[in-house]
């Protein structure tokens, strides 16, 4: 954090090459999605809630944070707090939809958020966010995600926009950063949209015809394009870079391992490149080139003859 501006850049297990900026000033943000040095999808529009705090919006419960106690990890000290997004009769939502998406496991009903305790490498100061984790305790639910903050860096407070995007190697972007319409009166918005106006723009997504656009980031979701995206790439960096930090990253992850070795799951992605939308519903079912929409499937955790529901 630098002033008035807050920034943050993100890394997903599902998208190894690409990175997601977001920078806060007041309630507006910009975000874009960045490879390598080129920023892409600029957006300046209003910060939405936190996760925790959509959370407690949509219950009536008690949203206290309950101490479950005291972890290490990696050698860090760190601090167990727990919020249930529901109250203890289960019934509590002021959103019946809501309810029901809890009762089917399709949303989180647990909050686990992890703060620094002591951390003896001085990398972490104490109260300093470490891990949220949110998840569904229905039977079956495989609803789970976590965000892991890898470091917390403070800026100098006359740290210009200049400065924090050097610090996290953007120099470049594809197009003009937009406002979304919502915003487009908003003081905050425009000066940061006037503070990024020193970037670069390539234009290649509208002036090269060769040029393949990143796909989209979606964290937590298996989008197809993007999934055929970031293969080609891995396969490609495998060749030319084994120490390059996204192939090292994503052969750490069971996920892009599998899609690798797994010859099934090379023939199911195959299938995406003939595919009319970025939908995987016909992913795992593709057989001899056909397709059946009885069972949907992700790629990666299973092999065939798996089925889920």
């Amino acid at each position: 954090k630098t002033g008035s501006v807050t920034a943050y850049m993100s890394q997903f297990e599902m998208a190894p090459f690409m990175r997601e900026l977001h920078l806060k000033r007041g309630q507006m943000q910009m975000r874009m999605e960045t490879v390598g040095s080129v920023g892409y999808r600029c957006l300046v529009d209003g910060v939405p809630p936190s996760a925790m705090q959509a959370a407690a919006d949509n219950s009536d419960g008690d949203q206290t944070m309950e101490f479950m106690g005291v972890e290490v990890d990696k050698g860090v000290v760190i601090r167990h707090w727990r919020m249930y997004t529901v109250g203890e009769d289960n019934e509590k939502t002021t959103d019946d939809m809501m309810m029901n998406m809890v009762k089917a496991g399709m949303v989180p009903d647990v909050i686990d958020y992890f703060d620094v305790d002591t951390d003896p490498s001085g990398k972490f100061e104490p109260g300093q966010p470490y891990r949220i984790r949110m998840r569904s305790t229905v039977p079956g639910s495989k609803i789970w995600t976590e965000k892991q903050y890898l470091s917390i860096t403070p800026l100098p407070v006359t740290f210009e926009m200049e400065g924090i995007m050097d610090m996290f190697g953007v120099s470049l972007i594809d197009t003009e950063c937009k406002l979304a319409k919502e915003v487009v009166n908003e003081t905050d918005a425009q000066e940061l949209v006037d503070d990024a106006s020193f970037l670069n723009i390539t234009n290649r997504s509208a002036t090269d015809p060769n040029f393949k656009m990143p796909p989209a980031v979606y964290p937590w979701t298996e989008m197809g394009k993007a999934v055929e995206y970031n293969f080609d790439r891995l396969l490609k960096t495998n060749k030319r870079d084994k120490e390059n930090p996204g192939l090292v990253r994503a052969k750490k992850t069971r996920y892009w391992s599998e899609i690798i070795k797994n010859r099934f799951n090379k023939d199911a992605i195959e299938s995406i490149r003939v595919a009319e939308d970025d939908d995987l519903e016909h992913i795992g079912n593709v057989s001899n080139g056909e397709k059946s929409g009885s069972k949907r499937r992700r790629l990666g955790t299973w092999t065939a003859g798996d089925e889920e529901g």
